[in-house]
């Protein structure tokens, strides 16, 4: 099959002038030669892509594109959605029958070390598939307690303080009533604020089975109630970007202040799904990007992976449902991954082509999410 016989272009102009034309020359020169009236100029002008030529080969799309500039108009080529190119990228994506990549499976955190049941001293947390296999390594630097020992600690602490106060504002100052007011506020306050100063700061550092590939996690002091900084650097002390976890929302930010990673409680999965597939059909359909027929083939091939059902599980293995899940998306808007806290803490990996590091990133971002916040 030849070129001509699977790729067809379109000419797009976006209302961009030529370098020293003016626009009321541009428009009389549109109207002369292309015969167009005064509402088909301005619409060319209004800042929206409009397409002037459709089926053309690629020398038929370049000889518009020149007669076009000289007329004042700069206009770009795209590849056009052709059955025969849909067709021929369909059945290349089909022939290949690689196994499932390791983005599609679900990794699973030791539950009882993600969120201690007490206290987690130094050791490490693996992350591994479902087959066992270790495919990640959390090693905690120093101790930290769970929500329930931080409660019960605080609590004690702060009813000893309690004490301590009403009898030094009763017997000394003399307080009487206005005593018992203010060590009950006192009483509240230190019950909310000690969890946040009894918890050490966490230390870990993060890495593939091998240790090849190393990142390391350092909590922030945040001293107001319902949230958390982690920042994440490589073994060369770069920064990889702050996590901040909140109630209802969390974020990995870069140093430049973008955003790479968020999550947010009130968006599903489901929504975050639909808007990733309508960015795939939006490029196929509409990107101007001049290439060859390889990356026409390659949207082609996102289509198809999207839409393509994932093999039955056995009976035996647990039923994930996306439903359930926190869906973390990218700075695109796309699904990254998914967090599950049920049947047990997993995620889910669907960035495809991630480097290591920026795989244990994402592993990190997610671990924060699967954390009690007082953790």
């Amino acid at each position: 099959m030849m070129r001509n016989d699977v790729e067809t272009y379109q000419v797009i102009t976006r209302g961009k002038l030529a370098s020293g034309r003016e626009l009321t020359q541009v428009q009389r020169n549109l109207q002369t030669q292309l015969r167009l009236n005064d509402a088909m100029t301005s619409k060319l002008f209004a800042g929206a892509p409009v397409k002037l030529k459709s089926n053309l080969t690629w020398e038929q799309a370049q000889d518009w594109q020149k007669k076009l500039h000289q007329l004042g108009l700069l206009t770009e080529l795209a590849l056009q959605l052709n059955p025969a190119c849909l067709q021929a990228g369909l059945q290349t994506a089909t022939l290949e029958t690689a196994p499932e990549e390791p983005e599609e499976q679900i990794l699973l955190f030791e539950a009882g070390k993600l969120t201690p049941h007490l206290v987690q001293f130094s050791e490490s947390l693996t992350v591994s598939n479902e087959s066992g296999t270790p495919v990640a390594r959390f090693v905690s630097h120093n101790a930290y307690w769970s929500p329930l020992a931080l409660m019960l600690a605080s609590t004690g602490l702060a009813l000893t303080l309690q004490n301590h106060l009403l009898r030094v504002m009763t017997h000394y100052l003399q307080w009487g009533a206005l005593a018992s007011a203010l060590s009950i506020v006192f009483l509240l306050l230190t019950i909310i604020c000690l969890p946040r100063l009894l918890q050490p700061r966490m230390l870990q550092s993060i890495a593939d089975p091998r240790g090849a590939h190393r990142i390391y996690q350092q909590e922030l002091p945040v001293y107001w109630v319902g949230a958390k900084k982690h920042r994440l650097i490589d073994a060369e002390q770069q920064d990889l970007g702050v996590i901040e976890r909140k109630q209802q929302s969390a974020a990995l930010t870069a140093a430049d202040g973008a955003v790479v990673y968020e999550w947010r409680q009130a968006v599903r999965v489901h929504e975050s799904s639909k808007d990733a597939l309508g960015k795939i059909q939006e490029k196929l359909v509409e990107d101007t990007a001049l290439g060859p027929v390889a990356e026409y083939l390659g949207h082609a091939k996102k289509v198809l992976d999207f839409l393509k059902r994932r093999r039955a599980k056995s009976a035996a293995s647990p039923s994930w449902d996306p439903q359930n899940a926190m869906a973390v998306l990218d700075q695109e808007g796309n699904l990254a991954a998914l967090a599950y806290v049920t049947p047990e803490p997993a995620v889910q990996i669907r960035k495809p082509n991630l480097t290591p590091q920026e795989r244990l990133r994402l592993l990190a971002f997610c671990a924060c999410l699967l954390r009690s916040p007082l953790v």
